[in-house]
């Protein structure tokens, strides 16, 4: 059996899931994780060691700079904050040779990074894609499929404290994957004039509501800041249904519009720790991926970067080039 190099940079909180789910993994594969801080990688070793590693694990180094690493790559994990991710995909590139790379969302902080980054993956010839996983959730899968023939698609996610800034191109995302299609436009009129300190240093959140439309279809992203408990719950409408989604309690409520009929599913949300294994696997075997892929990603988060980054210049007194958010 072929043996996969696979590289992780970024050991963080989420890197640290990634490489539990590596760990899982059903073809042979070395491991490497590239973190500049001791201590991060010290935390994903230990989380790496909580699980029963899969036999198939050929080895696994942690270093603290690309330069240690094996030259040739065949998937790359790209797990850091994305203030930073630009500067890493020029270090990669300039030092190793690369075939997958998965980057994690925000997927960088201005257009002209998309750009950037979109040139030097065509010139170095590397398949992308971004990790929005609601794309390999069965029960979005199911949703999708029910909702093929609609006309339109309006998608309303209303919580507390859930990241709007952060997280928005998830559901921005999964919009995009119900619907079929990644253009759209974005207004900001309803978003709190406030700017709120991200609970990561140096990066920004907001609160209220952020509008989209595409056609007929329509997205509602409502965030309130108060001090109470982090919730977040979807909801979907189209012509002929009407559905309810609680992620945290795996309720998923469809009313059928014309009968009132309704049915409940139960499901189960899969954590990154057990679906990094899937995508890589899908990636290293097929050359293929269910999670979003790099060039669509890119129309989806330029409206998104250029809305954001244009509201933050009218309400903060600040002059941002980048957008100050991950």
């Amino acid at each position: 059996m072929q043996l996969y190099h696979t590289l992780l940079v970024g050991a963080g909180q989420l890197g640290s899931r990634h490489l539990q789910a590596l760990a899982l993994s059903e073809s042979d594969i070395s491991i490497t994780v590239v973190d500049p801080f001791e201590q991060s990688l010290f935390v994903a070793k230990e989380r790496f060691e909580q699980i029963d590693n899969s036999k198939n694990i050929n080895a696994i180094n942690f270093y603290t700079s690309l330069d240690q690493v094996e030259k040739n790559i065949d998937l790359c994990i790209v797990a850091t904050n994305a203030d930073c991710r630009l500067s890493i995909l020029k270090n990669i590139v300039r030092t190793l040779k690369v075939k997958n790379i998965l980057f994690e969302k925000v997927l960088f902080q201005s257009e002209g990074q998309l750009d950037e980054a979109e040139a030097l993956l065509l010139k170095n010839n590397i398949n992308a894609w971004v990790n929005c996983p609601r794309r390999m959730q069965p029960i979005y899968h199911k949703l999708k499929n029910l909702l093929i023939n609609e006309n339109y698609i309006e998608l309303e996610v209303r919580g507390n404290t859930w990241g709007l800034a952060c997280n928005a191109i998830h559901m921005i995302d999964l919009w995009a994957y119900l619907m079929n299609n990644t253009d759209y436009k974005l207004d900001t009129k309803s978003l709190l004039p406030q700017i709120f300190d991200s609970k990561r240093a140096n990066f920004k959140e907001l609160g209220g509501t952020l509008k989209g439309t595409s056609g007929d279809n329509k997205i509602l992203l409502n965030c309130d800041m108060n001090d109470v408990p982090v919730s977040i719950f979807h909801s979907i409408k189209t012509p002929n249904f009407d559905i309810k989604i609680d992620e945290h309690k795996g309720k998923c409520e469809i009313i059928y519009i014309n009968s009132q009929h309704s049915e409940i599913i139960d499901f189960n949300i899969i954590y990154q720790s057990n679906l990094t294994n899937a995508a890589s696997e899908k990636i290293l075997n097929c050359g293929i991926s269910d999670l979003t892929s790099f060039s669509d990603s890119v129309s989806l988060h330029r409206p998104f970067l250029r809305a954001v980054l244009n509201f933050l210049n009218r309400h903060d007194n600040q002059n941002y080039t980048l957008c100050p958010i991950t």
